[in-house]
């Protein structure tokens, strides 16, 4: 008796508690919106050299310290992937006039299969 009474307290408890655990619940999930969102719009702005659009003004302001000091930092050499005796060099040219690809009809072969069929059928009207 004691184990029913308890478990009819806690969903009532529960059923009038939710609102606000489901108010909450977005909330957080909001707040996490908005940091993903921060931390993307930083990561882009890094990866562009240029300016932060119609933000700049509000981005230099708030995390302006930390852009000057990435900045200052050099970045490394990116070494080549291909050596300069790997490959060859060729030469192009272009060609005056429109040239159209033709195809000749006559090297095309056809081999007609014969139809196996092993079910009867009629068309039903």
């Amino acid at each position: 008796m004691g184990f029913l009474l308890f478990l009819i307290i806690l969903f009532i408890v529960v059923r009038l508690s939710w609102p606000w655990i489901s108010r909450k619940i977005q909330e957080k999930a909001a707040r996490m919106m908005a940091d993903r969102m921060r931390r993307d719009f930083e990561r882009q702005a890094r990866q562009h050299d240029g300016g932060f659009g119609p933000f700049s003004s509000w981005f230099e302001s708030t995390y302006g310290s930390a852009r000057q000091q990435a900045q200052s930092e050099p970045r490394p050499a990116r070494r080549k992937v291909f050596t300069s005796d790997v490959g060859e060099y060729a030469e192009f040219e272009d060609l005056d006039g429109q040239y159209h690809a033709t195809y000749s009809e006559s090297r095309t072969t056809v081999v007609e299969e014969s139809q196996v069929s092993d079910a009867e059928w009629e068309e039903i009207n």
